[in-house]
């Protein structure tokens, strides 16, 4: 974990402030690195799978999730944290609205999701599936 830490760090400092030519917009250094991978799922199909199995991998943690919580919680810890996050996640996206990157790939697979909401949205900042799954990790 501090190694992890240290890394970030690195990554974050030799990022800001040595600018040689000014900014405008936003600069999201992992969009840009990971672009091969961006442009590979451009294919229809291939996002379209892959949109598929995340968004069946985040039905089935949330359904076992509610199923634990049924079977054996004593606690309604979980409830008030979930309830918690996407109450301040609410209130940060209504005051962050960020714009469409350049090469947004999202939409409609072809397969319905009990958690996962399609459709063109500008909630980059705060992200659901990355909190959801954190929540459930450290729940389990």
């Amino acid at each position: 974990m501090l190694l992890v830490t240290a890394v970030a760090i690195a990554i974050s400092y030799s990022s800001i402030g040595k600018r040689d030519e000014p900014v405008t917009g936003i600069v999201d250094h992992v969009f840009i690195w990971t672009q091969p991978w961006n442009d590979y799922f451009q294919d229809r199909d291939r996002r379209d799978t892959l949109l598929m199995i995340c968004s069946g991998f985040m039905d089935i943690l949330n359904l076992i999730q509610g199923a634990r919580f049924v079977l054996y919680s004593t606690t309604w810890r979980l409830y008030f944290v979930i309830l918690f996050f996407y109450a301040v996640r609410f209130i940060v996206q209504a005051l962050v609205i960020l714009e469409f990157p350049e090469g947004y790939n999202w939409g409609w697979p072809g397969f319905y999701s009990i958690f996962v909401p399609y459709g063109e949205t500008s909630d980059f900042f705060y992200s659901g599936h990355v909190g959801n799954c954190m929540i459930h990790l450290l729940e389990f």
